[in-house]
């Protein structure tokens, strides 16, 4: 039915680490009009790519990210990049209220991942370097004969895929290959050619960025020549006819290049960026009008400036001036680095190596100590300080300002390091300043944020575009899925999909009726809720385009829903919480999907949460009613789906939203209550994950340590909490480093035990769903509820883009 091409990034998801010290921390024929816009949009998909996106995501391939990314956009729903403004300094003193009991069991609760808020605010923290490849000793290249055996015996067991040949299906064939887990680690030879089969179904699909991703998997535990194999096969791909595989091709080469700067290859980095050249230069120039000028002459046309083309070879001359320039300059680095091996105290050459690990590489903890020792004795006294770790917020500011001097002089790639190092000391400071102090220190960080908004990717951290075939792979590879919580997901969807009623909804008391089977556990009556559960996991796994193999489920669920809308007030429910389900499932269908059928009623359902929000930033059961934070996280959960769908929403409703967050902040920072100030588990989870969205990074102290107590906080078979692993898990995702590395195993292999796998006598139907039994709010959503809220935790890798610790492939392109 709908569809829309997000089809292009790189995600590689290099933890964030902590930063201090300086560390790094079935198609409906109604619908078929909507492929052709599709196709016709790869060039605008292009000019985005080349221009806004690529200019930001290429130059931060060579260069270094910012700090914390933010994004405004105007209050038309452009394509335009959003900007960013702080709206976490927006904390007023509030009356104390008694402490609430928990949240009451939703009436009609329901699951929402991560996209970003309009115009108030949406950071990004800066991406960490790659991830090093873990080291193990290397396995010899299987020879021929057992690659023959292994491909026989690989090729059988997924005959009927291999049976598919449409470059989609082979698409498909190499994502599946690539998800961690499904090698078998005990046959040096069957993971060798299953990674190897990955690499040649990416080729015959021309998807380069998997080419390169299966490449970097081979060589991580075999002994390969990568950097051979990479130029060789992209070389390969830039021959295509195709425009968009040449361009996308150029746009894989120069993400290599980034990588090779980072290991100071600069030989490697120079060849990749002379593909990248030739491939622009077969990119066929677009039909330019010339008209003539009052004397008769040819006049230049303005937008020739905004050819793809243009703008791509543009882009490649500039990169490779400064891999040129860089690689000069490194004469010196390696020539400081000899007699440092001599003379480790050596003033000059400690500040040559110091210099280039803080300003070109980021490595901040490597480079400050050789500054304390350089011959430079202002940045002598920097570093000293910096590396002091002052907790006053004066002394932190002052450090802050510091760096940010020095990086106004510097060339782009060490001004933007130098700025995040000063990021990383007013980020602190300003959760600590009051007054003027504070004023200032926000001041600093716009001024920062505007200028990283220059170098915004094209993959927004956040949203909700990184749900192709391609995408979805590398943010599960990054994020830490597997193979089992993808086949998870696949036996959920098809439950999901058997329990839909013939008008399309999917009903909490009524599903197995629908499903003509003995499933258990109604719950009670919510069928804008139920529809709503139903249709997200769906949309989550990218099933809404034409093809897919649940699109005629997700286009009933959406005809059902709409049917359903008041026309006069724009909402679905006088329900807030089965209203801003359905709304959160309409804007994610429009905005993954552009169908301008769809616009109307979400820009109304929008507009109908708009205007529901009480004076306190709050909502409430009904519109305009003083609120609490269960409903609330609902409703902002639909704002910020809007945001990133390009749809209207004012900047006020968020701040509003940022002032109600103060009120129920618990007074020690361990999280947020309910209706006033305390700490409860499922409402912490919802008001940091809010709080991630309104700009607070992982480098926000009170972020971290509030992210530090919810990790505290277990769930066991006996105790699910489904409403809370389902905020916590976007919660710890968006916030990254060894937290999310810790909480996701335990949460992920939990979801996977506790789904049911149909074995209980008279019970088969229910394989693929999970029960709700033990749960506080089993009697409310079911069955159908506890299904919708598991899958969605566990599609939680590429149903949001991570906002803080993504890796640098996100950025490359």
């Amino acid at each position: 039915m709908y569809d829309r091409d997000d089809d292009d990034d790189e995600p590689r998801r290099g933890r964030n680490r902590s930063r201090k010290g300086g560390a790094k921390r079935s198609t409906d024929r109604r619908y078929e009009e909507d492929d052709e816009p599709e196709k016709k949009s790869y060039s605008g998909m292009l000019i985005l790519l080349i221009g806004g996106g690529v200019g930001l995501v290429l130059l931060l391939a060579v260069g270094g990210a910012i700090g914390a990314y933010f994004w405004t956009r105007s209050s038309k729903a452009t394509e335009a990049v959003p900007r960013i403004d702080v709206v976490a300094q927006y904390r007023q003193p509030v009356e104390t209220k008694p402490e609430a009991p928990a949240p009451p069991p939703p009436k009609a609760t329901e699951k929402e991942p991560a996209p970003p808020p309009p115009p108030p605010i949406v950071p990004v923290a800066k991406p960490p370097e790659p991830k090093p490849a873990p080291k193990a000793n290397k396995l010899p290249v299987p020879d021929e004969a057992a690659q023959a055996r292994a491909e026989k015996e690989i090729k059988a067991k997924y005959k009927d895929d291999y049976a598919k040949t449409k470059p989609e299906d082979r698409l498909a064939l190499s994502a599946k290959f690539l998800q961690p887990g499904r090698e078998i680690r005990g046959d040096a030879a069957q993971w060798f050619v299953l990674l190897r089969e990955a690499r040649d179904l990416a080729m015959e699909a021309q998807r380069p960025r998997l080419v390169v991703e299966a490449i970097n998997e081979i060589d991580k535990w075999f002994l390969i020549d990568a950097q051979d194999m990479k130029l060789k096969l992209l070389t390969t791909l830039s021959q295509s006819p195709a425009d968009v595989v040449v361009v996308a091709t150029g746009m894989a080469a120069l993400s290599q290049v980034k990588l090779a700067l980072a290991d100071d290859n600069y030989d490697a980095a120079l060849r990749y960026v002379d593909l990248a050249e030739a491939a622009g230069q077969k990119i066929k120039p677009g039909k330019t009008e010339v008209k003539p000028d009052d004397k008769g002459k040819p006049e230049t046309n303005p937008e020739d400036d905004k050819k793809p083309e243009a703008k791509l070879l543009a882009l490649i001359k500039t990169r490779k001036a400064d891999v040129q320039g860089y690689k000069k300059d490194y004469e010196a680095v390696a020539a400081a680095k000899a007699k440092l091996k001599d003379a480790p105290d050596d003033p000059e050459a400690n500040l040559t190596v110091g210099q280039h690990l803080c300003y070109f590489h980021d490595r901040w903890d490597e480079g400050l100590p050789m500054l304390a020792k350089g011959s430079d004795a202002v940045l002598q006294d920097l570093a000293k300080k910096d590396l002091s770790q002052p907790a006053d917020p004066v002394a932190q500011a002052a450090v802050g300002d510091d760096w940010y001097k020095l990086g106004i002089l510097k060339g782009e790639r060490a001004k933007l390091n130098a700025y995040d190092r000063a990021m990383y000391w007013y980020e602190p400071a300003e959760a600590k300043a009051i007054g003027d102090a504070k004023t200032k220190i926000t001041n600093q960080i716009k001024l920062i944020r505007d200028k990283a908004a220059e170098h915004i990717p094209r993959l927004l951290p956040g949203s909700y575009y990184g749900r192709n075939v391609e995408d979805r792979v590398l943010l599960l590879r990054e994020g830490g899925g597997n193979v089992l919580t993808e086949e998870a997901v696949e036996r959920g969807l098809e439950w999901l999909s058997l329990h839909q009623a013939p008008d399309g909804g999917w009903y909490t008391d009524f599903f197995p009726t629908h499903g003509k089977c003995e499933c258990g556990d109604t719950g009670e009556k919510h069928d804008i809720a139920g529809t709503a559960f139903g249709l997200l996991p769906f949309l989550g796994a990218g099933e809404i385009h034409p093809g897919s193999r649940f699109n005629r489920t997700v286009t009933r669920g959406l005809e059902f829903l709409k049917r359903k809308q008041n026309k006069e007030k724009g909402n679905f429910s006088d329900n807030a919480y089965e209203n801003a389900l359905a709304t959160i499932a309409f804007c994610e269908a429009y905005g993954l999907t552009r169908d301008q059928r769809l616009r109307s009623a979400a820009q109304a359902a929008v507009n109908y949460i708009v205007g529901a929000q009480y004076s306190d930033g709050s909502w409430g059961y009904s519109a305009g009613t003083k609120g609490d934070l269960s409903v609330t996280g609902w409703q902002f959960s639909a704002l910020k789906t809007a945001y990133y769908a390009k749809l209207t929403v004012p900047d006020t409703s968020f701040r509003n939203v940022a002032r109600f967050l103060d009120a129920v902040a618990d007074p020690s920072g361990l999280g947020y209550g309910y209706n006033a100030p305390a700490a409860g588990r499922a409402t912490s989870a919802t008001g940091l994950l809010c709080r991630e969205y309104l700009g607070w990074t992982s480098r926000r102290p009170e972020l971290a340590k509030g992210m530090n107590q919810l990790a505290q906080n277990n769930v066991t078979r006996d105790a699910p909490s489904i409403y809370f692993l389902f905020y916590a898990t976007q919660a710890m995702h968006h916030f990254g480093g060894k937290t999310w590395e810790t909480w996701n195993p335990k949460t992920r292999d939990l979801l996977l035990e506790l789904q049911d796998q149909g074995l209980t006598p008279g019970r088969s139907h229910q394989k693929g769903s999970w029960s709700p039994y033990g749960d506080d709010y089993a009697k409310q959503g079911g069955r159908l509820m506890f299904t919708s809220l598991s899958l969605l935790t566990l599609e939680v890798y590429y149903y949001s883009v991570p906002l803080n610790g993504y890796g640098a492939a996100v950025l490359l392109e």
